[in-house]
């Protein structure tokens, strides 16, 4: 129930900031606005795909908007624009550096673990929830990009048995080289799932609003953990991260 009422509030929102985008003057300039300023900043064109205000907006005096690169209707985030157009916050910097930051961690656990793997991470820019305005630079690295936090789920194909041992020790590794790297504070959720399901991740994550409940079942995944970075020091050792999967 309670994911069918999330759904129908995030339809909800959704049309009405499509329905205010579609009826106000204000909002369709708000829109045009957003998208020069974007294409200026990155170089790159841009589509309004909703905007309104209210909910979830800094201040009353902004309008918010859902953005996406017109080459990559997949590429999707937010930004803010004031009531006098002035002023355009966004995050789309979070969006490339999580690209970013999915291929460097592919490239380091597939490796470790020897099996496929497949990253979906986002950052998180704090209260304002926007990266400095200033930022531009398609080639920052993790190490100079700065943000609040990161949160990664890392699904990596697995066969039984599991070795908890083993897989404690890898993942640890990992956890190592992502401090290595200048990664200052991460979540960090790896999910161990059987290979038919790796197969259709991509579906599934479409589909499931909480991913997690859903490979809390030992007919999909072989087990589940969850360590962290904080201040740039790894939380957990290997003991901790063994103590801490899911199934015993």
């Amino acid at each position: 129930m309670r994911t069918i009422q999330r759904r129908v509030l995030g339809i909800m929102l959704l049309l009405s900031l499509v329905l205010l985008g579609a009826c106000a003057p204000q909002n369709r300039r708000a829109a045009e606005r957003i998208e020069a300023y974007l294409q200026s900043k990155y170089g790159e064109p841009f589509i309004v795909e909703a905007i309104g205000g209210g909910f979830g907006s800094m201040t009353t005096n902004t309008l918010k908007a859902e953005v996406h690169l017109k080459a990559s209707p997949d590429k999707r985030f937010k930004a803010e624009i004031t009531k006098d157009f002035e002023i355009v916050w966004d995050s789309y910097m979070n969006v490339i550096m999580a690209e970013k930051l999915d291929r460097t961690v592919t490239e380091m656990a597939e490796p470790l673990f020897g099996q496929k793997v497949w990253v979906k991470s986002f950052f998180d820019s704090g209260a304002l929830s926007y990266p400095a305005m200033e930022l531009n630079d398609m080639n920052i690295s993790l190490r100079d990009y700065r943000y609040y936090s990161a949160v990664m789920k890392i699904f990596v194909q697995s066969d039984p048995p599991f070795d908890a041992d083993v897989q404690a020790r890898r993942l640890d590794a990992l956890v190592k080289g992502l401090v290595e790297q200048g990664m200052k504070r991460a979540l960090i959720s790896t999910l161990f799932i059987y290979p038919e399901q790796f197969d259709r991740l991509q579906t599934t994550l479409a589909e499931e609003e909480n991913i997690y409940t859903y490979f809390k079942n030992q007919n999909r995944s072989l087990n589940i953990v969850t360590t962290e970075i904080k201040n740039f020091n790894q939380v957990d050792d290997v003991e901790q991260i063994k103590a801490r999967f899911y199934f015993k």
